[in-house]
């Protein structure tokens, strides 16, 4: 905020280019579930993998948010 001197308009406009550039990323969930397969965490991993398939199979995954609050609340 401080670098737009305070300009809510300009901060929104920032934050909204960035979240425009990371939904741009090829493959970002496809590239999520792969990092945090990575863990040592087995049970993580487990987990990850349960979602990894219902999100290839089912699509109940529906954005990289989900995929990074299902890692947290593993």
């Amino acid at each position: 905020m401080t670098k737009m001197n305070y300009d809510i308009t300009a901060f929104n406009d920032e934050v909204q280019n960035i979240i425009y550039f990371v939904k741009s990323i090829p493959n970002l969930i496809v590239n999520l579930f792969k990092g945090y397969e990575a863990t040592e965490d087995k049970e993580l991993v487990s987990y990850i993998r349960l979602k990894k398939y219902e999100y290839t199979t089912k699509n109940q995954v529906h954005g990289a948010d989900q995929v990074q609050g299902m890692a947290l609340a593993a």
